[in-house]
């Protein structure tokens, strides 16, 4: 096969890889955005103090990741 028929090939697999999530989930899809809306809103409702708790959980979790990823790198 032609380099410019593999690139091609190539292309169009992972266009074809990339887009069928989205073709074989049919109406499903609009479950999920409403799934997010409602979780957004959730967020947003919450007191800020809570949202400060969350955020120092999540900042000691990706630093204790990035201490693990680091001393076995």
């Amino acid at each position: 096969m032609k380099p410019f028929g593999k690139r091609v090939a190539m292309a169009v697999l992972c266009a074809a890889t990339l887009t069928s999530p989205l073709l074989l989930s049919g109406c499903s899809m609009s479950e999920l955005w409403q799934g997010t809306e409602q979780s957004r809103k959730e967020i947003a409702q919450r007191s800020e103090q809570e949202q400060v708790q969350l955020f120092n959980q999540y900042v000691k979790a990706v630093s204790r990741y990035n201490r693990m990823a680091v001393m076995f790198d």
